[in-house]
């Protein structure tokens, strides 16, 4: 038989353990242990043929929910609760923002009836903070105008911000897809799952989210305990410059990888979550027009189904599949 294991002692603080086999599915978990705790894990990675492409399976585990932040900024604006241990079942979460590109495939799947209602949308063209997108026989179009700059571009051509001295050049396509409601991303979620590129496809809970974001501790934000301007895509990435302003392409900001691998877990676009403990939506991780607080893990912003922005994005969360 096999031998025994043997429990490891270890001193109190934060670990990762990393499990990989062949045919499997790597599979990292995060975890804090606490002075003379006794703590069993179990882990059993997935095959890797089972886990769809983008996505990270997250194993059954616990992690610290909440904020340690003074009580007034907790309560008045992080609208969060103290620092508490949670624990969340085995799913999957995107490694990225889904994108417009990703959305693009959507809209095309679909009766020219339902493409119209579920196409992103805010305000109208030449308005600022607006954002339109049109479909002809020669494809899809962006209008984009985050502040005073309009930015045009059709399938194939980048965008560029003219004010910025850095990721100055970006595949619209690869933006986080915006300008979307609640029950739009929905259903691209229902899609996925329907036509099986992701079986049990649907938006993440603001738990799984925020374990996601985390890994196991209370750090402020997903790499850490401070943002640095150029580690995200929040209000001082460029300056504060008002024409820099505007989305960048998933995966743009490496230095705040969570401790999953996930990207833009802070800044870029908030993202739509179904709350813990309402059936009320949840936005969280910030966008590129607000500041650090807004972007720490633990932030919260509830906000109607029926908002269409152009900071509020998604990523698409699933069951974890069967070992």
């Amino acid at each position: 038989g096999a031998a025994p294991i043997r429990p490891l002692e270890l001193s109190p603080g934060t670990y990762s353990i990393e499990v990989w086999g062949l045919g499997l599915e790597t599979v990292v978990l995060p975890m804090v242990l606490q002075r003379a705790e006794h703590h069993r894990v179990a882990i059993t990675p997935p095959p890797a043929s089972s886990v769809a492409r983008g996505l990270v399976y997250i194993p059954q585990g616990r992690f610290l929910y909440g904020s340690n932040s003074d009580e007034t900024l907790r309560r008045d604006f992080l609208n969060t609760t103290p620092l508490h241990s949670v624990t969340t079942r085995a799913y999957l979460i995107g490694e990225n923002e889904t994108t417009f590109g990703e959305y693009l495939a959507f809209l095309d799947a679909l009766a020219p009836a339902e493409r119209a209602l579920r196409m992103p949308r805010v305000g109208s063209e030449n308005e600022r903070k607006s954002l339109v997108l049109k479909h002809s026989s020669t494809g899809w179009q962006l209008i984009y105008q985050p502040t005073q700059a309009r930015l045009v571009a059709t399938q194939g051509q980048p965008v560029r911000y003219a004010e910025r001295n850095r990721l100055a050049e970006h595949d619209w396509q690869k933006f986080p897809v915006v300008g979307i409601d609640a029950s739009d991303a929905a259903a691209y979620a229902a899609w996925l799952d329907r036509t099986g590129q992701v079986p049990g496809a649907r938006l993440c809970s603001e738990l799984e989210w925020e374990r996601g974001a985390k890994g196991a501790d209370g750090r402020q934000y997903p790499h850490g305990d401070s943002l640095a301007a150029d580690s995200a895509n929040f209000d001082e990435a460029y300056g504060k410059t008002p024409t820099a302003f505007g989305l960048d392409q998933v995966g743009s900001h490496p230095l705040s990888k969570s401790p999953f691998g996930l990207n833009d877990m802070a800044g870029n676009a908030f993202e739509w979550t179904t709350a813990a403990h309402s059936k009320e939506l949840v936005a969280r991780g910030g966008s590129f027009y607000f500041g650090r607080n807004s972007a720490r893990s633990a932030n919260r912003e509830v906000i109607e189904p029926s908002l269409r922005d152009i900071g509020v994005g998604f990523r698409v969360c699933a069951s974890a599949p069967s070992p």
